[in-house]
């Protein structure tokens, strides 16, 4: 199986599918996720032509996960070491000057934005499914926002217009997360006062600083799902109205995980936004 060792020490999973291809595209899972999850786009990739680049994130997968052994960890911001691992990588297999890339959830999604926002010289195209401005990238903001109630998360934008809605239920929540957080460091028996107050910032970032997505600058796709509780729909339709010229997409009667549960319909928008954004740069 092939691995490269990333800066931090950590063995990191990748494949490789149609490296003859003079095409290029990344695929990035979500959390709590891994490569695997795209199998069913694959194949139609590699049918039009695409060499495509395949890596478990760090601690997802058959990557190695560094050790958390102090609350730090718990906040650190892993899109950094995934976007490190990216572009490494990248140049580790000398993959084209250009890309295409395909990012799942709140964590693919908000790498493959950030990517085009950090090299927009570099991205052919994007292909954002199921996702939206927030990251939701560190154990803090994974077990926040996995607890918040779903009518929440569907209209979580006029929630946080006001602050007192977010820390009051900041307030009820931060038992639950000392409790996650205490669970995977063992130490932690009484979590120390700090620990509140860093969780207090990280979900306060959260939310006061999403990914500047209206400066993106390359043809996107944005695919959200009717049923989805995870992502609702609303993240994907407020996507897409700050991408300028971005192309909105919506699976009915689906979930979070569209891309595997309805394949067929999701490689269909791909596919068209695919051969519509090359035949623009051919012609």
């Amino acid at each position: 199986m092939p691995y490269f060792e990333n800066r931090r020490g950590l063995k990191i999973f990748y494949e490789e599918y149609n490296p003859s291809g003079e095409k290029c595209v990344t695929l990035l899972h979500g959390w709590g996720s891994s490569a695997s999850f795209f199998a069913n786009q694959i194949p139609m990739l590699v049918e039009r032509g695409f060499h495509i680049l395949a890596f478990d994130a760090e601690g997802h997968g058959k990557s190695e996960k560094a050790k958390l052994t102090s609350i730090n960890d718990f906040t650190s911001k892993n899109r950094d070491h995934i976007l490190q691992d990216f572009e490494d990588l990248a140049r580790k297999l000398a993959l084209p000057p250009r890309l295409g890339l395909i990012g799942h959830s709140l964590v693919g999604g908000g790498i493959a934005q950030l990517y085009a926002l950090n090299h927009p010289d570099k991205v052919d195209w994007l292909g954002l499914l199921n996702t939206g401005t927030l990251l939701i990238d560190n154990v803090v903001r994974n077990v926040f926002w996995n607890a918040l109630p779903t009518f929440i998360r569907i209209q979580y934008e006029s929630f946080i217009q006001n602050p007192d809605n977010l820390f009051s239920i900041l307030d009820k929540m931060i038992p639950f997360i000392n409790l996650a957080i205490s669970t995977e460091l063992g130490d932690y028996k009484n979590p120390p006062e700090e620990l509140n107050v860093l969780i207090q910032m990280e979900i306060q970032e959260m939310f006061s600083e999403p990914i500047p997505a209206e400066n993106i600058q390359v043809p996107a796709l944005i695919i959200g799902a009717e049923l989805d509780d995870f992502a609702p729909l609303q993240l994907s339709k407020d996507l897409h109205a700050k991408i300028p010229g971005s192309e909105l997409k919506i699976i009915s009667m689906s979930g979070h995980f569209a891309p595997a549960h309805r394949w067929e319909e999701v490689n269909e928008y791909l596919g068209e936004f695919i051969d519509h954004v090359e035949s623009d740069q051919n012609g």
